[in-house]
């Protein structure tokens, strides 16, 4: 069934995958607003559902009108009306919608209406990012991996990030199979470790999404987030932002492919955008 709504629908669905403490979050905020920049006519959402729950919002300056349980709760009330009301946006028109409020609020949700909550966000918004760093098995994290178009692993150098990246590697292709779709991006990446991205990628079993490095910009990155910005938006030239916006360029050009700003397929046209935005 998670298939046929994977054909069925008309929104694309790039779920961000990693342990906690991979970055995961930083970087879906990123790639969102990313993708967002290339295809500014679409509605799209980041799903923030990683752990802890609720950063995403944080880093993006927003706060949150409504939590993704509460709208389960309201299922019959969520159409687009709803959704284009009830859900914050920043600037940029990308909204943001958090698992819930507080964690009692998951107690009771019947889990068949909160998968039909999903294929309604799907059949609604052009495009979803999903956030599950720390949730990746979790059943709603399994049901979007289940149901992403394409996913992006993400993995840090040391023994444990790659050693979760495995478990996480060795899952998708256990539920997934051949219709997986998945890239690593290897991030805080630090040259002087002596871990290159390749051997990051190799010990996955999963290609790299393009270089697959997202390099270590903490300081840059947490400017940007004290100031209520995303590093792509507050500091577009940075290596941090020049990678990621790599990586979403590689992905519009797999999930747009018919929508190709430069007018020839691939990623190739969304990349030589980015270039000029920036």
């Amino acid at each position: 069934s998670q298939t046929r709504q994977r054909r069925a629908r008309a929104g694309k669905l790039v779920v961000v995958a990693g342990s906690v403490g991979s970055g995961c979050t930083t970087l879906a905020c990123n790639l969102a607003a990313s993708l967002s920049a290339l295809h500014p006519q679409s509605a799209e959402l980041l799903l923030d559902f990683g752990t802890p729950v609720g950063t995403a919002a944080t880093y993006m300056g927003i706060a949150p009108r409504v939590a993704f349980a509460e709208a389960v709760r309201n299922l019959e009330r969520c159409d687009k009306t709803y959704l284009d009301t009830a859900i914050a946006q920043n600037t940029r028109g990308l909204g943001v919608l958090p698992l819930f409020a507080a964690a009692r609020d998951l107690r009771g949700l019947n889990l068949s209406e909160v998968f039909q909550m999903l294929a309604i966000i799907l059949s609604i918004y052009h495009l979803v990012v999903a956030d599950i760093g720390g949730a990746v098995f979790s059943e709603v994290g399994q049901y979007l991996l289940q149901t992403a178009d394409e996913i992006v692993v993400v993995c840090d150098q040391s023994v444990a990030g790659i050693l979760e990246g495995k478990k996480i590697a060795a899952n998708l292709r256990e539920k997934i199979g051949t219709r997986l779709q998945a890239g690593v991006a290897v991030n805080h990446y630090e040259p002087a470790l002596g871990v290159d991205a390749a051997h990051v990628g190799e010990a996955l079993g999963l290609p790299l999404l393009g270089q697959g490095i997202i390099p270590e910009r903490r300081l840059p990155l947490i400017q940007a987030m004290n100031g209520g910005a995303l590093a792509v938006d507050a500091l577009p030239k940075d290596a941090y932002s020049r990678a990621v916006q790599q990586c979403a360029g590689l992905l519009a050009g797999r999930i747009w492919p018919d929508s190709n700003p430069e007018g020839t397929r691939g990623a190739a046209g969304w990349l030589r955008r980015w270039r000029t935005m920036a």
